[in-house]
C-alpha cells in the first residue's frame, strides 16, 4: 500500500515546489487530529511543506486498542513506513524530510526509523506525547535522524 502514498506525494510535488517532505503518523483510533492541525498550522504559518499522512492504523474511527496492543501489525506498518521513507530519499533526495510522530504513532516511527540505513537518513524526528515503554531503547531509531 505504498503506491498511494508515494502517488500522493508525487501529485503534490508537481503542484508544490515544496522543498521539505512532513511525514505525520498520527496516534491510535485514526482520529487525525495531528495531521489536520499540522496543514493549518503550516497553511496560516504560509509554510510551503508537502504534508504527507501515514495511515498505519486499524480499523474503523476509535479503535485504539488493536493499534496499542497489535505489536505484530505495527511492526509490518513500521517496515511500510520505512520504505516508504526509503523512496522519498531515493526520489527526492534533494528534500528535506521531516517526520513528526504523535502519541501511538510514535511506535511505528521508532521502529520504522530503526530499519533505515545510513543512506536513508531523515532531516528531523520530532516525537510529541510518545505512547512507548520507559524501557523502549530509541537508539536505533535516532540513529536514522540528523537531529
Amino acid at each position: 500500500m505504498i503506491e498511494p502514498r508515494l502517488a500522493l506525494l508525487q501529485r503534490q510535488a508537481r503542484t508544490n515546489d515544496s522543498k521539505v517532505v512532513l511525514l505525520v503518523l498520527d496516534g491510535v483510533g485514526r482520529f487525525q487530529f495531528a495531521p489536520y492541525l499540522i496543514r493549518r498550522v503550516c497553511r496560516q504559518a504560509q509554510l510551503d511543506y508537502a504534508v504527507v499522512r501515514f495511515d498505519w492504523q486499524f480499523g474503523a474511527v476509535g479503535e485504539i486498542w488493536t493499534d496499542l496492543m497489535w505489536l505484530r501489525r505495527n511492526r509490518l506498518q513500521a517496515v511500510r513506513f520505512a520504505r516508504l521513507v526509503r523512496r522519498l530519499r531515493r526520489e527526492h533526495h534533494k528534500r528535506t524530510i521531516h517526520i513528526f510522530a504523535f502519541s501511538g504513532g510514535n511506535g511505528v516511527a521508532a521502529f520504522g526509523c530503526a530499519y533505515l540505513k545510513d543512506g536513508d537518513m531523515i532531516d528531523t524526528l520530532i516525537m510529541a506525547q510518545p505512547a512507548l515503554s520507559p524501557r523502549f531503547d530509541l537508539s536505533k531509531a535516532l540513529r536514522a535522524a540528523k537531529r
